[in-house]
């Protein structure tokens, strides 16, 4: 049953760094993917609203900057929690629970992509590549869940066995 735990709580770590480095990644391939598609979000905003670029461009910025932070907050929560749980670091619900809702609108965003395939990707290579990201990535946060969920359980039963 230690065998167990320990694995287990290398499987945190390693998730947990690979959960927050997938952050970061998200957060470059946002700011990536804005700067691809400058032009055509400036001129559908134009569209819809009677803005100069600069301000579209200020506000986008600002949208950016507020959603990237969240998105890496959330990331690093989650992995470093994950970590640290596996490192012997206090073990907190919290991160948890913010994975169980990540799980959540990983599972929603997926099926959006894939109802909405032709409208959400200019070509199927792009398609695929981002839906098997993302796949991955719940996958990922799955695996967290369950590595965490699991090394609680055995904790507790090797704890009961010994009070005996």
């Amino acid at each position: 049953m230690r065998k167990e735990i320990r694995r287990c709580l290398d499987n945190l770590v390693s998730i947990g760094i690979g959960v927050a480095l997938f952050g970061i990644w998200t957060v470059i391939r946002i700011i990536m993917t804005i700067i691809l598609e400058r032009d055509m979000l400036i001129s559908q905003i134009k569209n819809t609203v009677e803005l100069s670029t600069g301000q579209i461009m200020i506000i986008l910025g600002i949208i950016i900057v507020f959603f990237s932070l969240v998105i890496l907050s959330i990331h690093l929560y989650i992995g470093l929690s994950a970590r640290k749980e596996g490192l012997g670091g206090k073990k907190r619900t919290g991160y948890l629970i913010a994975n169980g809702l990540y799980i959540i609108v990983y599972c929603i965003g997926i099926t959006a992509e894939i109802i909405n395939f032709t409208w959400a990707f200019r070509t199927i290579t792009e398609g695929i590549a981002t839906i098997f990201i993302d796949i991955t990535m719940l996958v990922t946060l799955g695996e967290l869940m369950f590595n965490a969920v699991r090394v609680r359980k055995l904790t507790g039963q090797l704890t009961e066995t010994k009070a005996r």
